[in-house]
Parts: structure tokens; C-alpha cells; sequence
């Protein structure tokens, strides 16, 4: 198979080539992907806190296409607007039982009052999606304690009113955070902080062996506050942030609310199977640039240099290998290394230049900032193997015109020296 060649080519100990057969009937391994068994139960009621707003509006129509058949959704001022109106008319006709009582989350009595009233007549809560927020966008310093509390009080307390206050063993507790928590986003500390709690207390709640799941919400089109904020909407636009649709917003909801049933939540104190990753409760959306990962792109995503988003650098790369592969190639037009170190004035400049080179090649390699290759570091620590060595040693006789061992390139030597050596192989400098 390919992945023995290949594993094979990384011993070191193979001459000459590998050949694989093509037509060698061969297993490929898959993964199922099958529709969302969504636990939506009729007989119950479902929760959602800021189900008056835009995306809580979007959720309620969702829960109705579900077969959810009584909803409860919280809301400070109630059903005053005319979508909200619509929304009530839409789920009556569909044979939704709607309640729409006016309710501060963040306050406990107000909760506990509307939630003790709807469920006189209606059956019991099994799920809740927590989409409550304020915004208050200013600069930190310019901030007033009360524009920091108001951002503050639906998702904190709100989200510790509804853990205490609802029943215990639901479905599902799905928290709709804020990508912001994870890459910081201006004129908004009170919410990324009040994000990054509802991150922790969706670990806390898990570690108690309840159910209930974060999610990191991105810039959403079409639906939401930004959707109906032209202003915000052009911000985002201007910082070239990934933009999510509605669909997939809900996508990713129906598979936080879906996991107890298709197994892919297990509590830390069940006996039959593994206890999954306290961390598998946050999901990150939105997190990616809008287009190609280029040098403007990490200008105005400054996250995307830090190592836990590096998958979405790598992604990207490998998804427009044809881009990729051209840009590749104008650095490499760009770099006349024959004349840099003909100009060099001594062994030690040429060999800097190597090493700078070096460590670009590695960095694209990686899919990580420059500046992140440290060149007094062997390249070894980098992850370059027998099988990269090779590629190395080719690139050093093309570019460099130095004949390089593979043992030399994985010798415990610094990029630095490894470099100098380079440059006293190099013909270009013999010439000189």
C-alpha cells in the first residue's frame, strides 16, 4: 500500500525506488456519515433563552422542523415586534405550543418564576439552548461599570441560573458563546470575558455528569445581531473573518443537541464506556480566515499565528494547492540566492542567508509564522526526517549548489551551522 511505501522510504534503509501497485485490490477504511438522530422528544418542553431574538428566533423554527411540539422562550421584553409575532403565528399553525414570558435570566426569581409558570400546563423541560446576550461595544478605558456588568449578567448569571434552576438530567444544555473568547475581538473585553466562562462552566457542568456542550458562534450571516446591524456587518467584512450561514449554525447545534443519542457524549462516571475529553465540550466556529491564509490575512487575523489554530493554516493550504502552489513559486522567483551570496562579504553572511532560507522553507513546510523557526535549533526538532532530508538535500544542490549529506541535514547541528556549512560547499561562492 502507499502508506507502507511511504513508511518504508522514512527507515532510511531502503536503495533506489519503491514501487506500489495500483491494482492491487486493496480495503480502504471509512467513516460512516450518517444523518443527525436529533432527540427531539414531542412530549417535552425545550428552552430558549433569548428565543425572541435573531438567532433565537432561527432556533425556535428549528426545534419546529425538529418536532418539538412546546417551546419555551425567554425573552426581557417578550413577543413586541412584529418577527417575533410572525414567529408565534408560524409555530401555531405548525401545532407548537408557544410560551413567550418576559424574563431577565440573569435574575434567579424572575427564572424561576416564568419557568415554574409555563410548566403548570406544559410537560416537562428536557433540553435548553442558552442564546441570551448584551452588547455593549466600547474600549476598556472608556468603559462604565455598568455598560461591563449589563455584558456580563445574561451570560454569567444567566447561564448559573438556568444550570441551578432547570431540571437535572436534560437532554442537552447547548451555550451559545462566542468565538471571540478564543481570539479576543476590539471594544468587546466584557463579552470575550463572559464568553470564556461559559467555555469553563460547560467543563464544570460536564465534570458533574450533566450534560451540555459550548459553542464558540463565529460572525453569522444572514440571521443575528450582525445581520441586523449594517454597520457591524461591514466591520466584519473589512477584518476578513470566516463568516458562518445560518445552516451551518444550526448544523452544529443539532449535533450538540444530538450527541447523548448517537453516543458521543459519555459522562465521567459511566461504567460502560470511556469518559470523553472534559474538552470535547467547547466547539470553536468562525475561527478561520475568509479566504487564503497570505500575509494580510494574518495582519488581520493576528490568531491564526498562534499554535492551537495552526490546523486552520494547514487546512487552508492543502485547499488551494493550485494558489499555493503558484505563490510557492514567486517567493522562489523572488530569491536570486546565486547573487546573495556572491554578494556576501564573508562564510558566516552567506551562511545566514542559507539559514534564512532555510527556515522560510521550513516555515511553509509547517504552515507557521517565520519567525516561529528558531535557527539555532537543530532541523530535526522541526520534524524533518529521512524522507524531508531528502527533499532538503535536493533543494540545497538546485538553490544553493552545495552537495549536502542527508546525514548532515539531520546531524544535531543548528539550522545557523548547518547553514555555514552549506556556504562552504556552495559553488556559488567557489566561483567568487
Amino acid at each position: 500500500s502507499l502508506e507502507s511505501a511511504i513508511r518504508y522510504l522514512q527507515t532510511g534503509r531502503h536503495m533506489g525506488k519503491a514501487v506500489v501497485d495500483w491494482e492491487a485490490e486493496a480495503e480502504i477504511p471509512m467513516v460512516p456519515s450518517p444523518e443527525l438522530a436529533s432527540n427531539i422528544d414531542p412530549n417535552a418542553s425545550y428552552v430558549i433563552a433569548g428565543g425572541l431574538g435573531g438567532i433565537g428566533r432561527s432556533l425556535a423554527t428549528w426545534f419546529g422542523h425538529r418536532g418539538a411540539k412546546y417551546l419555551i422562550l425567554l425573552s426581557r421584553s417578550g413577543p413586541i415586534s412584529e418577527a417575533a409575532k410572525n414567529l408565534i403565528k408560524e409555530l401555531t399553525k405548525r401545532g407548537v405550543t408557544v410560551a413567550t414570558p418576559r424574563c431577565d435570566v440573569s435574575d434567579a426569581e424572575s427564572l424561576k418564576g416564568a419557568i415554574n409558570d409555563a410548566t403548570k400546563t406544559m410537560p416537562p423541560i428536557k433540553g435548553c439552548i442558552q442564546a441570551s446576550m448584551v452588547l455593549k461595544d466600547r474600549v476598556l478605558q472608556n468603559m462604565s461599570l455598568d455598560e461591563w456588568q449589563a455584558v456580563l449578567a445574561p451570560k454569567i448569571s444567566g447561564t448559573w441560573n438556568l444550570h441551578r434552576i432547570l431540571p437535572e438530567k436534560m437532554d442537552f444544555l447547548v451555550i451559545l458563546s462566542s468565538t471571540g473568547g478564543m481570539v479576543g475581538s476590539s471594544a468587546q473585553s466584557q463579552y470575550n470575558a463572559a464568553s470564556t466562562f461559559q467555555d469553563a462552566f460547560a467543563r464544570h457542568r460536564w465534570a458533574l455528569g450533566e450534560q451540555c456542550v459550548s459553542i464558540d458562534v463565529g460572525v453569522v450571516r444572514g440571521v443575528g445581531y450582525v445581520a441586523e446591524h449594517e454597520s457591524i456587518a461591514k466591520r466584519w467584512n473589512e477584518e476578513k473573518i470566516q463568516v458562518l450561514d445560518e445552516k451551518h449554525l444550526l448544523s452544529v447545534v443539532d449535533w450538540a443537541c444530538s450527541r447523548p443519542a448517537r453516543g458521543l457524549f459519555n459522562h465521567p462516571s459511566s461504567a460502560t464506556t470511556a469518559a470523553s475529553s472534559p474538552w470535547s465540550t467547547q466547539i470553536i466556529t468562525g475561527a478561520g480566515p475568509s479566504g487564503k491564509v497570505d500575509q494580510r490575512a494574518m495582519e488581520l487575523t493576528p490568531h491564526l499565528k498562534q499554535p492551537l489554530f495552526r490546523v486552520l493554516r494547514q487546512m487552508n493550504a492543502h485547499g488551494d494547492s493550485s494558489g499555493g502552489s503558484k505563490a510557492r513559486g514567486q517567493d522562489e522567483k523572488k530569491a536570486d540566492y546565486g547573487a546573495l551570496l556572491r554578494a556576501a562579504g564573508s562564510l558566516n553572511e552567506a551562511g545566514a542567508i542559507i539559514a534564512g532560507a532555510l527556515a522560510k522553507r521550513l516555515a511553509r513546510a509547517l504552515s507557521v509564522p517565520e519567525e516561529d523557526i528558531d535557527v539555532t535549533r537543530p532541523a530535526h526538532s522541526y520534524g524533518v526526517d529521512s524522507l524531508v532530508a531528502v527533499e532538503l538535500r535536493f533543494w540545497f544542490s538546485n538553490e544553493m549548489k552545495a552537495d549536502i549529506s542527508v546525514f548532515n541535514i539531520l546531524a544535531n547541528d543548528a539550522i545557523l551551522a548547518l547553514g555555514r556549512f552549506a556556504a562552504g560547499k556552495s559553488e556559488h561562492l567557489s566561483k567568487t
